[in-house]
């Protein structure tokens, strides 16, 4: 399995004026812990996650400016330490130059790649273009697919999960917040995200189910938490 075959896509992305407070209010939302930076034409700037977030001056957890600290850090440590905990934009916090992969990167590159430098996920780009993102949790579902079943027919995969992406766009049935991932194995589709509602779930499903190819659909979908709409 490469890269393209558990990558998330659409990704969510953001842009480099979103207010950090937006930033938080959107990793809640879709219950994910970090996103890639692009500008109008989805060329990668960087990426960001809660963690950029965590030492902030609006909840009082910047870190001090204590005659120690400061001894041993650099200037250009300081300075990047301020605009971390002061800035207001996504650009100010954002890690620039982020490591990425290509689609057709193996899972063993990209478990080394994630592993080494102790990061969480890894942009997919191509020709500077994000198309997908891995995270450590894409490897786990990875790893659930290629659990080794009784009997299941050989077929494309790739193509298969494209399909799949499509029939559920084009029966219009996801509504706002929904948020999906799809890994196929030896034709079994595995269907993680957070959806609204039973609906939304069994509409999901069906179209899924109605892919020609697909020997199994294998329901690993939640709810989108009634809080992340402020209710």
């Amino acid at each position: 399995m490469q890269a393209a075959d558990i990558m998330t896509k659409p990704v969510i992305s953001v842009s480099s004026e979103m207010t950090v407070q937006d930033l938080a209010r959107l990793l809640l939302e879709k219950q994910i812990s970090g996103v890639p930076v692009i500008d109008e034409d989805g060329m990668l700037q960087g990426i960001v996650s809660e963690g950029d977030l965590v030492r902030r001056t609006e909840t009082d957890t910047a870190v001090s400016g204590s005659w120690w600290l400061d001894f041993f850090a650099s200037s250009a440590t300081r300075q990047d330490r301020f605009v971390k905990s002061h800035g207001r934009r996504v650009g100010d916090v954002m890690t620039r130059n982020p490591l990425t992969i290509a689609p057709d990167t193996s899972l063993a590159d990209v478990a080394t790649i994630l592993q080494k430098n102790s990061i969480k996920r890894l942009p997919v780009v191509v020709d500077g273009v994000v198309v997908g993102i891995v995270s450590r949790a894409n490897l786990l579902r990875g790893l659930i697919a290629a659990e080794p079943p009784a009997a299941r027919a050989s077929t494309d995969d790739r193509a298969l999960r494209e399909a799949i992406e499509k029939a559920i766009a084009d029966a219009d049935i996801t509504t706002s917040g929904a948020y999906l991932n799809i890994v196929v194995h030896d034709g079994v589709a595995l269907i993680f995200g957070s959806v609204n509602s039973d609906q939304e779930e069994q509409a999901i499903l069906v179209a899924a189910e109605s892919v020609t190819g697909v020997v199994a659909v294998e329901n690993k979908l939640g709810r989108v938490p009634v809080w992340a709409y402020g209710y």
